[in-house]
Protein backbone atom coordinates (compact mmCIF):
# COMPACT_ATOMS: atom_id res chain seq x y z
CA UNK A 1 0.00 0.00 0.00
CA UNK A 2 1.54 3.09 -1.07
CA UNK A 3 -0.43 6.71 0.00
CA UNK A 4 -3.22 4.71 0.80
CA UNK A 5 -3.83 3.18 -2.64
CA UNK A 6 -3.76 -0.53 -2.88
CA UNK A 7 -1.79 -2.24 -5.62
CA UNK A 8 -3.37 -5.29 -7.48
CA UNK A 9 -0.30 -7.91 -7.18
CA UNK A 10 -1.79 -11.01 -9.13
CA UNK A 11 -1.61 -14.43 -7.57
CA UNK A 12 1.62 -16.64 -8.44
CA UNK A 13 0.40 -18.51 -11.85
CA UNK A 14 -0.91 -21.82 -11.45
CA UNK A 15 1.10 -24.98 -13.34
CA UNK A 16 -0.09 -25.14 -16.99
CA UNK A 17 -1.84 -28.26 -17.35
CA UNK A 18 -0.80 -30.47 -20.78
CA UNK A 19 -3.11 -29.78 -23.43
CA UNK A 20 -5.51 -32.45 -24.81
CA UNK A 21 -4.12 -34.90 -27.03
CA UNK A 22 -5.81 -32.98 -30.57
CA UNK A 23 -4.84 -35.93 -32.73
CA UNK A 24 -8.15 -36.71 -33.87
CA UNK A 25 -9.69 -33.28 -33.90
CA UNK A 26 -10.45 -31.81 -37.02
CA UNK A 27 -10.14 -28.46 -37.74
CA UNK A 28 -13.46 -27.43 -37.26
CA UNK A 29 -13.26 -29.26 -33.65
CA UNK A 30 -10.39 -26.95 -32.04
CA UNK A 31 -11.04 -23.39 -31.22
CA UNK A 32 -9.23 -20.83 -32.70
CA UNK A 33 -7.29 -18.38 -30.49
CA UNK A 34 -8.92 -15.51 -29.39
CA UNK A 35 -7.20 -12.30 -31.51
CA UNK A 36 -5.31 -9.88 -29.51
CA UNK A 37 -6.13 -6.20 -29.28
CA UNK A 38 -4.12 -3.96 -32.12
CA UNK A 39 -1.88 -1.45 -30.59
CA UNK A 40 -4.08 1.44 -31.50
CA UNK A 41 -7.20 -0.72 -30.54
CA UNK A 42 -5.67 -1.36 -26.81
CA UNK A 43 -4.71 2.03 -26.53
CA UNK A 44 -7.84 3.68 -27.64
CA UNK A 45 -9.58 1.19 -25.12
CA UNK A 46 -7.24 2.07 -22.49
CA UNK A 47 -7.58 5.84 -22.98
CA UNK A 48 -11.22 5.62 -22.83
CA UNK A 49 -11.19 3.74 -19.50
CA UNK A 50 -8.49 6.17 -17.83
CA UNK A 51 -10.87 9.20 -19.11
CA UNK A 52 -13.66 7.59 -17.99
CA UNK A 53 -12.12 6.80 -14.18
CA UNK A 54 -10.85 10.28 -14.20
CA UNK A 55 -13.73 11.70 -14.23
CA UNK A 56 -15.44 9.96 -11.96
CA UNK A 57 -12.96 11.03 -9.45
CA UNK A 58 -12.85 14.38 -9.83
CA UNK A 59 -16.47 14.81 -10.00
CA UNK A 60 -17.75 16.86 -6.80
CA UNK A 61 -14.51 16.65 -5.28
CA UNK A 62 -11.64 18.63 -3.84
CA UNK A 63 -8.64 18.31 -5.13
CA UNK A 64 -6.19 16.79 -2.16
CA UNK A 65 -2.92 14.92 -2.06
CA UNK A 66 -4.51 12.27 -1.64
CA UNK A 67 -7.06 12.41 -5.02
CA UNK A 68 -3.95 13.38 -6.68
CA UNK A 69 -2.06 10.39 -5.97
CA UNK A 70 -4.84 8.58 -7.02
CA UNK A 71 -5.25 9.87 -10.14
CA UNK A 72 -1.48 9.64 -10.96
CA UNK A 73 -1.84 5.36 -10.28
CA UNK A 74 -4.96 5.41 -12.70
CA UNK A 75 -3.00 7.05 -15.07
CA UNK A 76 -0.17 4.30 -14.30
CA UNK A 77 -2.76 1.60 -14.83
CA UNK A 78 -3.83 3.31 -18.10
CA UNK A 79 -0.43 3.63 -19.56
CA UNK A 80 0.56 0.14 -18.69
CA UNK A 81 -2.26 -1.51 -20.17
CA UNK A 82 -2.15 0.96 -23.54
CA UNK A 83 1.77 -0.74 -23.89
CA UNK A 84 0.15 -4.18 -23.79
CA UNK A 85 2.12 -4.93 -20.28
CA UNK A 86 -0.98 -7.13 -18.64
CA UNK A 87 0.46 -10.25 -18.79
CA UNK A 88 0.20 -10.70 -15.11
CA UNK A 89 -2.85 -9.11 -14.82
CA UNK A 90 -6.28 -11.11 -14.58
CA UNK A 91 -7.93 -8.27 -17.01
CA UNK A 92 -7.20 -4.72 -18.11
CA UNK A 93 -5.86 -2.60 -15.32
CA UNK A 94 -7.90 0.10 -15.33
CA UNK A 95 -11.27 -1.95 -15.99
CA UNK A 96 -10.08 -3.50 -12.78
CA UNK A 97 -9.86 -0.59 -10.69
CA UNK A 98 -13.44 0.88 -12.03
CA UNK A 99 -15.04 -2.49 -11.03
CA UNK A 100 -13.00 -2.49 -7.07
CA UNK A 101 -13.37 1.22 -7.04
CA UNK A 102 -16.61 2.80 -8.44
CA UNK A 103 -19.90 1.09 -7.36
CA UNK A 104 -23.43 2.17 -7.43
CA UNK A 105 -25.23 2.98 -4.13
CA UNK A 106 -26.95 -0.62 -3.61
CA UNK A 107 -23.65 -2.22 -3.95
CA UNK A 108 -21.78 0.29 -1.19
CA UNK A 109 -24.37 -0.71 1.01
CA UNK A 110 -23.96 -4.10 0.52
CA UNK A 111 -20.28 -4.22 1.13
CA UNK A 112 -20.14 -1.54 3.55
CA UNK A 113 -18.55 1.02 1.87
CA UNK A 114 -20.81 3.90 2.89
CA UNK A 115 -23.53 4.46 4.29
CA UNK A 116 -26.47 6.88 2.17
CA UNK A 117 -28.97 9.22 3.53
CA UNK A 118 -31.10 11.33 1.29
CA UNK A 119 -33.22 14.41 2.95
CA UNK A 120 -35.74 16.85 1.44
CA UNK A 121 -35.18 20.41 0.09
CA UNK A 122 -38.00 21.25 -2.20
CA UNK A 123 -38.89 20.71 -5.85
CA UNK A 124 -35.29 20.80 -7.82
CA UNK A 125 -32.93 19.04 -5.60
CA UNK A 126 -32.29 16.40 -2.77
CA UNK A 127 -29.17 16.48 -0.08
CA UNK A 128 -27.66 13.54 -0.15
CA UNK A 129 -24.99 12.27 2.80
CA UNK A 130 -22.22 9.86 1.89
CA UNK A 131 -20.42 8.59 5.20
CA UNK A 132 -17.82 6.46 4.27
CA UNK A 133 -17.50 3.46 7.09
CA UNK A 134 -13.96 2.28 5.90
CA UNK A 135 -10.93 4.01 5.49
CA UNK A 136 -10.26 3.09 1.73
CA UNK A 137 -10.98 5.31 -0.78
CA UNK A 138 -13.95 4.98 -3.63
CA UNK A 139 -16.39 6.38 -6.01
CA UNK A 140 -20.42 5.84 -5.56
CA UNK A 141 -22.33 6.56 -9.30
CA UNK A 142 -25.78 7.62 -9.07
CA UNK A 143 -27.19 7.70 -12.95
CA UNK A 144 -29.44 10.28 -14.27
CA UNK A 145 -32.92 8.88 -13.25
CA UNK A 146 -32.32 7.50 -10.37
CA UNK A 147 -34.99 7.05 -8.17
CA UNK A 148 -35.37 8.45 -4.41
CA UNK A 149 -38.61 7.24 -3.06
CA UNK A 150 -39.94 8.84 -0.12
CA UNK A 151 -40.39 7.83 3.33
CA UNK A 152 -44.25 9.39 3.33
CA UNK A 153 -46.95 8.70 0.46
CA UNK A 154 -48.00 12.10 1.15
CA UNK A 155 -44.72 13.71 -0.37
CA UNK A 156 -43.64 13.30 -3.86
CA UNK A 157 -41.11 10.87 -4.83
CA UNK A 158 -38.10 12.70 -6.55
CA UNK A 159 -35.89 11.43 -9.72
CA UNK A 160 -31.93 12.63 -10.49
CA UNK A 161 -31.44 15.25 -12.87
CA UNK A 162 -27.86 14.84 -13.63
CA UNK A 163 -25.31 12.08 -13.19
CA UNK A 164 -23.49 12.16 -9.71
CA UNK A 165 -20.44 11.12 -8.78
CA UNK A 166 -19.17 10.66 -4.95
CA UNK A 167 -15.62 10.36 -4.84
CA UNK A 168 -13.43 10.23 -1.51
CA UNK A 169 -10.13 9.08 -1.02
CA UNK A 170 -7.89 6.72 0.95
CA UNK A 171 -5.65 8.96 3.77
CA UNK A 172 -2.05 9.87 2.60
CA UNK A 173 -1.28 8.99 6.82
CA UNK A 174 -3.65 6.23 8.13
CA UNK A 175 -1.22 6.00 11.14
CA UNK A 176 -1.99 9.80 11.95
CA UNK A 177 -5.64 8.42 12.23
CA UNK A 178 -6.60 10.70 9.03
CA UNK A 179 -10.07 9.29 7.98
CA UNK A 180 -12.92 10.03 5.11
CA UNK A 181 -15.37 12.79 6.23
CA UNK A 182 -19.50 12.58 5.29
CA UNK A 183 -19.76 14.22 1.84
CA UNK A 184 -22.93 16.34 1.64
CA UNK A 185 -23.71 17.02 -1.64
CA UNK A 186 -27.23 19.06 -2.95
CA UNK A 187 -28.21 17.05 -6.25
CA UNK A 188 -30.88 18.49 -8.84
CA UNK A 189 -33.58 16.68 -9.19
CA UNK A 190 -37.39 17.03 -10.33
CA UNK A 191 -40.62 15.65 -8.67
CA UNK A 192 -42.35 12.73 -10.13
CA UNK A 193 -45.98 12.86 -8.28
CA UNK A 194 -47.23 15.99 -9.09
CA UNK A 195 -50.44 16.21 -7.02
CA UNK A 196 -48.69 14.93 -4.04
CA UNK A 197 -46.84 17.55 -1.34
CA UNK A 198 -43.95 18.96 -1.96
CA UNK A 199 -40.87 17.56 -0.13
CA UNK A 200 -39.80 19.67 2.94
CA UNK A 201 -36.57 19.70 5.00
CA UNK A 202 -37.91 16.81 7.43
CA UNK A 203 -38.64 14.67 4.30
CA UNK A 204 -36.34 11.54 3.42
CA UNK A 205 -35.86 9.22 0.50
CA UNK A 206 -34.55 5.45 -0.45
CA UNK A 207 -32.59 5.33 -3.28
CA UNK A 208 -33.57 2.99 -5.98
CA UNK A 209 -32.83 2.31 -9.77
CA UNK A 210 -35.69 2.50 -12.42
CA UNK A 211 -35.09 -0.38 -14.90
CA UNK A 212 -33.65 0.11 -18.18
CA UNK A 213 -36.97 0.27 -20.02
CA UNK A 214 -38.35 2.68 -17.52
CA UNK A 215 -39.86 5.30 -19.67
CA UNK A 216 -39.23 7.71 -16.82
CA UNK A 217 -35.66 7.03 -15.76
CA UNK A 218 -35.27 7.10 -19.68
CA UNK A 219 -36.69 10.75 -20.17
CA UNK A 220 -34.34 11.89 -17.40
CA UNK A 221 -31.62 10.80 -19.30
CA UNK A 222 -32.54 12.20 -22.36
CA UNK A 223 -32.87 15.58 -20.43
CA UNK A 224 -29.90 15.35 -19.17
CA UNK A 225 -28.21 15.84 -22.60
CA UNK A 226 -30.31 19.15 -23.00
CA UNK A 227 -28.06 21.97 -21.95
CA UNK A 228 -30.17 25.03 -23.51
CA UNK A 229 -33.60 24.45 -21.74
CA UNK A 230 -34.15 25.70 -17.68
CA UNK A 231 -35.02 22.98 -15.05
CA UNK A 232 -38.86 24.17 -14.66
CA UNK A 233 -39.81 23.45 -18.15
CA UNK A 234 -37.90 20.10 -17.74
CA UNK A 235 -39.75 19.60 -14.48
CA UNK A 236 -43.20 20.28 -16.65
CA UNK A 237 -41.67 17.34 -18.69
CA UNK A 238 -41.24 14.57 -16.52
CA UNK A 239 -44.80 15.65 -14.90
CA UNK A 240 -46.71 14.53 -18.10
CA UNK A 241 -44.79 11.43 -18.01
CA UNK A 242 -44.74 10.63 -14.47
CA UNK A 243 -48.68 11.59 -13.72
CA UNK A 244 -50.06 10.24 -17.09
CA UNK A 245 -51.06 14.44 -17.92
CA UNK A 246 -50.91 13.30 -22.22
CA UNK A 247 -53.79 11.65 -21.15
CA UNK A 248 -55.96 14.72 -20.26
CA UNK A 249 -57.47 16.91 -22.52
CA UNK A 250 -56.68 20.66 -22.20
CA UNK A 251 -60.25 21.13 -20.64
CA UNK A 252 -59.81 18.18 -17.92
CA UNK A 253 -56.14 19.41 -16.94
CA UNK A 254 -57.49 22.80 -16.28
CA UNK A 255 -60.01 21.32 -13.92
CA UNK A 256 -57.67 19.56 -12.24
CA UNK A 257 -55.19 22.46 -12.07
CA UNK A 258 -58.38 24.51 -10.41
CA UNK A 259 -58.95 21.93 -8.26
CA UNK A 260 -55.73 22.33 -6.75
CA UNK A 261 -55.27 25.73 -6.46
CA UNK A 262 -58.94 26.06 -4.28
CA UNK A 263 -57.47 23.07 -2.01
CA UNK A 264 -53.85 24.15 -1.32
CA UNK A 265 -55.50 27.96 -1.10
CA UNK A 266 -52.67 28.45 -4.11
CA UNK A 267 -54.79 31.43 -5.15
CA UNK A 268 -53.74 33.54 -1.94
CA UNK A 269 -50.34 34.43 -3.62
CA UNK A 270 -52.07 35.99 -6.50
CA UNK A 271 -54.49 37.99 -4.16
CA UNK A 272 -51.25 39.31 -2.35
CA UNK A 273 -49.80 40.00 -5.96
CA UNK A 274 -52.92 42.06 -6.87
CA UNK A 275 -53.01 44.17 -3.90
CA UNK A 276 -49.17 45.02 -3.57
CA UNK A 277 -49.30 45.81 -7.61
CA UNK A 278 -50.24 49.38 -7.61
CA UNK A 279 -47.24 50.18 -5.66
CA UNK A 280 -44.89 48.50 -7.65
CA UNK A 281 -46.36 48.71 -11.61
CA UNK A 282 -43.63 48.27 -13.56
CA UNK A 283 -42.78 44.92 -11.44
CA UNK A 284 -42.98 41.27 -13.22
CA UNK A 285 -44.94 38.60 -11.02
CA UNK A 286 -41.52 37.03 -9.60
CA UNK A 287 -40.32 40.59 -8.61
CA UNK A 288 -43.82 40.39 -6.43
CA UNK A 289 -43.45 37.35 -5.23
CA UNK A 290 -40.16 37.71 -3.84
CA UNK A 291 -40.83 41.08 -1.52
CA UNK A 292 -43.94 38.94 -0.14
CA UNK A 293 -41.63 35.95 0.39
CA UNK A 294 -39.35 38.30 1.85
CA UNK A 295 -41.85 39.83 4.09
CA UNK A 296 -43.21 36.51 5.14
CA UNK A 297 -39.30 35.55 6.05
CA UNK A 298 -39.05 38.66 8.35
CA UNK A 299 -42.11 38.02 10.20
CA UNK A 300 -43.75 34.72 9.52
CA UNK A 301 -47.24 35.69 11.31
CA UNK A 302 -48.05 38.38 9.21
CA UNK A 303 -51.73 38.96 8.69
CA UNK A 304 -52.93 40.02 4.89
CA UNK A 305 -53.33 43.67 6.03
CA UNK A 306 -49.56 43.32 7.52
CA UNK A 307 -48.65 42.36 4.44
CA UNK A 308 -49.44 46.15 2.57
CA UNK A 309 -48.31 47.81 5.88
CA UNK A 310 -44.81 46.44 5.05
CA UNK A 311 -44.75 45.38 1.54
CA UNK A 312 -46.43 48.74 0.66
CA UNK A 313 -45.92 50.64 3.64
CA UNK A 314 -49.86 51.63 4.01
CA UNK A 315 -51.64 52.70 6.99
CA UNK A 316 -53.53 49.95 8.47
CA UNK A 317 -56.86 51.57 7.78
CA UNK A 318 -55.86 52.14 4.11
CA UNK A 319 -54.49 48.29 3.84
CA UNK A 320 -58.18 47.21 5.09
CA UNK A 321 -59.80 49.47 2.60
CA UNK A 322 -57.82 47.95 -0.33
CA UNK A 323 -58.33 44.41 0.54
CA UNK A 324 -61.82 44.68 0.86
CA UNK A 325 -62.62 45.77 -2.54
CA UNK A 326 -61.11 42.17 -4.12
CA UNK A 327 -64.31 39.71 -4.26
CA UNK A 328 -65.08 36.19 -4.49
CA UNK A 329 -65.55 36.83 -8.54
CA UNK A 330 -61.63 38.39 -8.26
CA UNK A 331 -60.27 35.35 -6.61
CA UNK A 332 -62.33 32.67 -8.97
CA UNK A 333 -60.62 34.61 -12.03
CA UNK A 334 -57.27 34.13 -10.78
CA UNK A 335 -57.89 30.78 -10.17
CA UNK A 336 -59.41 30.37 -14.05
CA UNK A 337 -56.27 32.14 -14.80
CA UNK A 338 -53.78 30.49 -13.31
CA UNK A 339 -54.77 27.45 -14.53
CA UNK A 340 -55.03 28.44 -17.43
CA UNK A 341 -51.55 29.44 -17.52
CA UNK A 342 -50.65 25.86 -16.05
CA UNK A 343 -52.20 23.96 -18.90
CA UNK A 344 -50.09 26.63 -21.43
CA UNK A 345 -46.73 25.38 -19.29
CA UNK A 346 -47.68 22.34 -20.05
CA UNK A 347 -48.01 22.43 -23.42
CA UNK A 348 -45.78 25.14 -24.63
CA UNK A 349 -42.57 24.19 -22.63
CA UNK A 350 -43.13 20.54 -21.91
CA UNK A 351 -44.24 19.44 -25.17
CA UNK A 352 -41.48 20.16 -27.45
CA UNK A 353 -39.32 18.39 -24.43
CA UNK A 354 -40.97 15.15 -25.07
CA UNK A 355 -40.59 15.62 -28.68
CA UNK A 356 -36.91 16.08 -28.31
CA UNK A 357 -36.65 13.13 -26.52
CA UNK A 358 -38.92 10.76 -28.98
CA UNK A 359 -42.33 10.94 -27.93
CA UNK A 360 -44.88 11.60 -30.96
CA UNK A 361 -46.89 14.20 -28.78
CA UNK A 362 -49.82 14.34 -31.63
CA UNK A 363 -51.26 10.94 -30.60
CA UNK A 364 -52.17 12.11 -26.75
CA UNK A 365 -55.32 13.88 -26.07
CA UNK A 366 -53.26 17.11 -24.16
CA UNK A 367 -52.50 17.84 -27.59
CA UNK A 368 -55.07 17.43 -29.66
CA UNK A 369 -55.77 13.46 -30.36
CA UNK A 370 -59.60 13.48 -30.99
Amino acid sequence: MVGGVVFLVPPAPAPVPKPPDQTHQTHDDRQEPKAKPQPQERATEAAACGESAIQLLSAGAVETPDSALEKRWVRYLTTIQAQGDVANWSDMPCKLYVQNHVHDAGEAAAINLASIQVSGQDLNFVTLTVTPAIEGGGTIVLPAGTLFTAGSTATQNMILADTAAISWFAPSNPIRGDSPQAIVRNLSSYCINRWREVPGADASFQVTYSAQNDPLGKLAKCLERDAHSDHRAKQVAIWLVSDNLLEMTEAELAERLRKEIRDHNSWSLRFFQEAIRPDYPDASDEELTRLIQEAFRSQPNLTPVGVLEVVSHLPEEEAKERLDKFSDTDIERWIAEDAEGGVQEFVKDGGPLLQGCGYDISSYALFGKP
